[in-house]
């Protein structure tokens, strides 16, 4: 009896909307490594893509820009700024905080 699997990720639980799925199929806007008969895999959101996973996200924002100084780079959170509302079908938006001192002015 031939007992080899060929599973695209194996995360070691039976979640789904953490990058891997409980049929091991990695999912869309996640990329996962580093499993073995050893160890799990792990799973990572892409950056980038400009979608966020409520839930088992992996980045702080995703903001469906590459602009600097607008809250959100490289996936995290800018000093002065704050970011909401991101989800599997829509990017974050950031807002300045008000009353920090810190002035970004206007893009």
């Amino acid at each position: 009896m031939n007992y080899h699997h060929n599973f695209a990720c194996d995360d070691s639980n039976n979640y789904d909307h953490d990058g891997c799925t409980s049929a091991c199929v990695v999912e869309d806007g996640w990329y996962c490594y580093g499993g073995s008969r050893l160890g799990e895999d792990h799973c990572y959101e892409k950056c980038g893509d400009h979608i966020r996973f409520d839930g088992y996200s992996t980045i702080e924002c995703d903001d469906a820009t590459s602009t600097a100084n607008d809250g959100c780079v490289s996936c995290e959170v800018q000093d002065g700024w704050y970011c909401y509302g991101g989800s599997a079908t829509t990017p974050d938006t950031c807002k300045e905080i008000k009353g920090d001192g810190m002035d970004y002015g206007s893009f």
